[in-house]
């Protein structure tokens, strides 16, 4: 690859979080399509269960879009700087991006089937926000079955460099 064809891929993290500002763009100019998506998704889910809630409902729903907001800036900053400084292969992706990818494309469907159930009035969106916490539990169990399968991955490199021995 030439390096004119290198710095192609490279953006700017100022310019993707200020795109940010308007939710998901930052990500497109990224490049990061799948994530841009997700991060529609539950922005407009949290802005529907804003408007649609009533009472404390409505508080919890605020802050968490407030709070959603912000880091999607702060999370289009660091994907661009992850790009600046270095040429990306668009063939390369490694097994945490595919598994990555694939988490937030059942998050969008998830949601999905959420929206579609409440158009077709068969679910309200105040029962829904009971089970807030589940999506709590699911994000937090996919960052611990990651963290506990790069563990097992970085030991078994180890043992291999060692020549299979635990020393």
């Amino acid at each position: 690859m030439t390096e004119n064809k290198k710095n192609q891929f490279e953006k700017s993290p100022v310019g993707a979080s200020f795109l940010a500002m308007i939710p998901s763009m930052g990500h497109f100019y990224v490049g990061n399509m799948m994530k841009g998506i997700a991060y529609a998704v539950i922005f407009l889910f949290l802005l529907m269960m804003i408007i649609k809630g009533k009472g404390d409902e409505v508080a919890f729903f605020a802050i968490a879009l407030g709070g959603f907001y912000v880091f999607q800036i702060i999370d289009a900053y660091n994907e661009a700087r992850k790009t600046s400084g270095r040429s990306i292969e668009i063939s390369e992706t490694t097994q945490e991006e595919e598994e990555s990818s694939l988490f937030m494309g059942v998050i969008v469907l998830i949601l999905g089937v959420i929206f579609q159930l409440s158009m077709l009035n068969l679910i309200n969106f105040s029962d829904i926000s009971k089970f807030w916490p589940l999506i709590l539990l699911g994000v937090g169990g996919k960052m611990i079955y990651s963290y506990m399968k790069n563990n097992r991955e970085k030991k078994d490199e180890i043992n291999d460099n060692n020549g299979g021995t635990n020393e």
